[in-house]
């Protein structure tokens, strides 16, 4: 036989050595080609290259110890465009005319072994990565290949996560990928970073209405596809039986009497901001803290047998720093009745999904969906509970990120966690609303106080049955604030804290120049109204008196509140009660709720109110007539502060006025706060009244003809108070007589006047008792030349000679005269 082959090489090659020769050199040249098209195991070209020479996208052909395999992206969009393509060994696993493809990461899963296809999927990664994780973490093994192809946008929910997991299984370039761009991958878990088949195509302009042009390749690869890395790390350790650590003895968990028989003592800590480890107590052993099976930062877990009640496995997940898939799996995991004890400290929430908070909630949890930034929770649940755990509390960090209060139980668990049909409520509320309003402004010092910022803000209802329906809840109040925010902000508060108050008939109108008045009022449920800018205080509350008739346009009255008030707690009921009044008299314009008088040492009592003729302004109830007539003069009546006095024309204003204030106004700033008579008023420690609680206050006395004869009748049996107690204070301005000598009952002083005009002696009384008093002007609080106010228990009353009220005097009654001696009527 060798004889015929050696004639054969002979004729064609001339000899055998050159046959052998050719032979050789065919060898060298097939591998040189195979050392050009082949790295590691793989070969890769342009699948729209003419030199390809296939018939189909699938029809590539590789070495046996190769994996075929043809890859397109999708082009355009998914309402657009054409979906993606991929091939494996030949066969078309997904594509648009299968009907299996669309936006977001289109992948393949293949068994590197048998070569069987385990699962394709469609991962929307422009909305959520969440599947994308789970199938990442739980369905693709160590010899599953992926083979992934996107179509129109993957980028948009495709997180840190997401793109960290995919570099685990080979990629570096899907870090790059953006909105609408094009990206294809072949790889496996465990690969090397960078070590996948891998091809990213960045649009040509930044536009978000274009599409990267289409990637589309085909070629071959062997498997592994380069050098594999270790993933021990990538998934939180879950210990089961030996491996789990029984930490130190406690005694039933920290409760004084052993659990009944069928019962576990458990007891739960959320760790103290980041001094603190958080701590899980089971059956008088800890089984989680600081010592003992890694408690830390996020979800401290501790799983107990349904039947035993014993811990069957335990885990540590930190969502803070890793993605919540992990929890998500476990939670998946549970078996009918087993019980999940769960404690979050330091920060649980900043990556725990959506996924993850719908599997707790279905076994008990009715709080998780609030959970937030270094919010601490605990939860005891069950799988197969019906309704809501018993066992759960939330507390809500400070709105600024400031530790939240630490939570911690302690309870007997028996082998059905307690619930209820009806969620439990928090110990603590959140406002995240006002959290967002302290977050965005500075300078709310108590209202952003973060003890007091989860606060909800409610009108409180009414209580008193003689209050409950009554007209004054029909009585528009309008606010006027000015530049203390914090002040403003009190206003607020304590106008809502008014029982029965109407939001809706509460309305603010505030200056163009501070805009996040409006977002304040809002989180009062108030009504509020930018104006123009002003350039005193005085003109913008004439303004807001003139909206507020636009507004309220069938309104008979409406009440005024300043800036920089804090409401009496029962400002509305001593205004209800008085609304009657002035309703009832025509020669009523309304009533105050301020007394310019109304220091410690002058006022004292809550159920007493006057009439006067003054107008001090900051907090009062008016009829709508004169609120207009105000109005139309204001240049003439009003440019000053109100608490200067306003003048409504010829005829002085009358007003009810009460002996104790029922508002109070807080320390002024700018130059205003510096005038003698701004620290006459505002520096001095005033009385106001603080009872929630309305004294009884009969009011039907106040009415003109009336309070005439009332006042008639107590200056008739009224004492003198002799001029010899009070010249040594008229003359030295040392402190106030002491009147405790007196009696009960009301005291008179009567000073001469040169005419029904002359306050002279009237001033330097009113120094003598601590009054407001200043040169050149009127003293306050004036009804017909008579000043009456309350001090050391007495109704006390300034009289002068030329006043109405000297008539019915009776003769021989101690008068002081202008030389400051006392003489007889």
């Amino acid at each position: 036989m060798c004889r015929p082959l050696r004639r054969i090489i002979t004729k064609n090659f001339g000899s055998c050595k050159r046959f052998f020769l050719v032979l050789a050199s065919l060898g060298i040249i097939v591998y040189t080609v195979r050392l050009l098209f082949v790295t590691d195991g793989r070969q890769v070209w342009d699948a729209k290259s003419e030199t390809t020479n296939i018939s189909t996208p699938c029809d590539v052909e590789c070495l046996p110890e190769q994996y075929a395999f043809y890859i397109k992206t999708g082009e355009k969009s998914i309402t657009t465009g054409q979906g993606p393509i991929i091939c494996f060994q030949g066969r078309m696993y997904m594509s648009p005319g299968q009907n299996n493809v669309n936006r977001g990461l289109n992948v393949v899963l293949i068994d590197s072994k048998s070569q069987d296809v385990k699962s394709i999927n469609v991962f929307d990664t422009y909305i959520d990565e969440s599947s994308l994780l789970r199938f990442l973490k739980k369905d693709a093994k160590a010899d599953d290949i992926i083979l992934l192809a996107t179509f129109d946008d993957a980028s948009t929910g495709l997180k840190e996560s997401g793109r960290n997991w995919l570099s685990l299984f080979g990629s570096s370039l899907v870090t790059h990928l953006g909105f609408r761009e094009n990206f294809i991958m072949i790889g496996h878990k465990g690969l090397a970073k960078g070590s996948a088949i891998e091809y990213y195509m960045a649009k040509q302009n930044k536009r978000e209405d274009t599409f990267a042009i289409p990637i589309e390749k085909a070629g071959c690869f062997s498997f592994p596809m380069g050098k594999l890395v270790s993933m021990e790390n990538t998934v939180p350790e879950v210990l089961r039986g030996k491996d789990m650590k029984i930490g130190k003895y406690f005694a039933n968990c920290g409760m004084s009497e052993p659990c009944p028989m069928d019962t576990v003592s458990v007891s739960v800590f959320t760790g103290e901001g980041n001094v603190r480890k958080p701590s899980i107590c089971v059956n008088s052993h800890y089984m989680m803290d600081g010592d003992v099976n890694d408690a830390g930062r996020g979800f401290n877990i501790v799983i107990l047998d349904g039947e035993t009640l014993q811990p069957s496995r335990l885990s540590h997940m930190d969502t803070y720093t890793f993605d919540s898939t992990d929890l998500e799996l476990l939670l998946e995991t549970l078996n009918k009745n087993e019980i999940f004890i769960a404690v979050i400290a330091d920060d649980a929430s900043n990556k725990l999904g959506q996924g993850a908070r719908d599997l707790l909630n279905k076994i008990g949890s009715g709080h998780i969906q609030n959970l937030r930034f270094r919010d601490v929770w605990y939860f005891v649940g069950q799988k197969g509970i019906e309704g809501f755990s018993k066992h759960e509390q939330l507390s809500f960090a400070a709105f600024d990120g400031g530790w939240p209060k630490p939570l911690s139980s302690k309870f007997c668990l028996p082998k059905k966690v307690p619930s209820s049909q009806v969620m439990i409520d928090p110990e603590f509320n959140r406002n995240d609303a006002r959290r967002e309003f302290c977050s965005k402004y500075e300078g709310y010092m108590d209202f952003c106080d973060p003890a007091h910022v989860d606060d909800y803000l409610k009108a409180i209802p009414v209580a008193e049955k003689e209050l409950k329906g009554h007209k004054i809840f029909d009585v528009p109040l309008i606010i006027v604030p000015g530049l203390n925010h914090n002040a403003f902000a009190h206003t607020l508060q304590t106008t809502l804290m008014q029982p029965g108050i109407k939001v809706d008939n509460v309305a603010v109108f505030w200056d163009e120049k501070i805009p996040e008045y409006a977002e304040l009022t809002h989180l009062f449920g108030f009504r509020n109204f930018s104006m123009d800018s002003s350039l005193t205080y005085s003109e913008q509350l004439m303004k807001a008196l003139r909206n507020s008739k636009h507004l309220f346009p069938k309104a008979e009255h409406i009440m005024v509140l300043e800036e920089d008030l804090l409401l009496a707690p029962d400002l509305i009921p001593f205004m209800a009660q008085s609304l009657q009044i002035v309703s009832d008299d025509p020669s009523l314009a309304g009533a105050f709720a301020w007394n310019i008088n109304g220091f410690e040492s002058s006022s004292g009592n809550s159920s007493l109110v006057y009439r006067v003729q003054e107008f001090p302004g900051l907090g009062f109830l008016m009829k709508t007539l004169v609120i207009q007539h105000l109005v139309d003069n204001w240049e003439d009546c009003c440019q000053n502060r109100a608490w200067v006095g306003w003048q409504s024309g010829t005829k002085p204003l009358e007003m009810l006025m009460p002996d104790m204030s029922r508002v109070y106004k807080t320390p002024f700033y700018g130059a205003e706060g510096h005038s003698d008579l701004a620290r006459n008023l505002f520096i001095k420690p005033r009385s106001t009244f603080l009872t929630r609680q309305s004294p009884g206050l009969n009011l039907t006395y106040l009415i003109a003809g009336q309070y005439e004869d009332f006042l008639k009748s107590q200056l008739s049996i009224s004492q003198v108070i002799p001029a010899n107690i009070l010249i040594p204070c008229l003359l030295q301005k040392s402190p106030p007589p002491d009147l405790s000598p007196y009696p009960s009952g009301p005291l008179m002083v009567i000073y001469e006047q040169s005419s029904p005009e002359d306050y002279t002696l009237l001033v330097k009384l009113c120094d003598c008792f601590g009054l407001v008093s200043l040169d050149r002007k009127h003293p306050k609080n004036l009804h017909k030349g008579l000043l009456r106010f309350y001090s050391q228990g007495h109704d006390i009353f300034l009289v002068g000679n030329k006043t109405v009220y000297m008539n019915s005097l009776v003769p021989g009654r101690y008068i002081i005269t202008q030389n400051l001696t006392a003489a007889a009527n």
